[in-house]
């Protein structure tokens, strides 16, 4: 092969992977809209899959994400607490760092939807699911 053929074909392989890696560093840095984040947040209570849940949440009452693994991991055990389905009805508020969803939902042995409303706040650059302290 002559000179003149190897340069192009060398270019363009340089390219591609320019392209290539380019677009992976685009897609790893996107951060995760704040619906997706509560979507993937009901679906592991679904699944009761303690870990992955919270990995969606920012709640002050446990100071470690195995505190909150574990609480998710004892709350399973309730049957009558286990989401059979769920709707992510509509944002009801939006702000840059904090928006609210309402989301009905049902669970097991029970007819009617609960009605939920759901915060979300950016906490280091990424949207989780706020559960706020509660009040005596």
């Amino acid at each position: 092969m002559s000179i003149f053929i190897k340069k192009p074909i060398v270019f363009a392989g340089l390219l591609v992977i320019v392209v290539f890696l380019l677009y992976w560093s685009y897609s790893s840095t996107q951060i995760a809209s704040p619906k997706v984040v509560l979507e993937n947040y009901l679906e592991a209570i679904q699944k009761k899959d303690a870990k992955e849940a919270a990995k969606f949440v920012f709640d002050e009452r446990f100071p470690t994400p195995e505190r909150l693994e574990d609480f998710y991991n004892r709350s399973f055990k309730y049957e009558n607490l286990f989401l059979t389905s769920y709707q992510v009805q509509g944002q009801i508020l939006k702000e840059q760092d904090r928006t609210e969803f309402e989301v009905a939902m049902q669970f097991k042995d029970s007819n009617e939807n609960t009605k939920q409303k759901f915060i979300l706040m950016k906490r280091d650059g990424n949207w989780k699911i706020y559960i706020p302290p509660r009040l005596n």
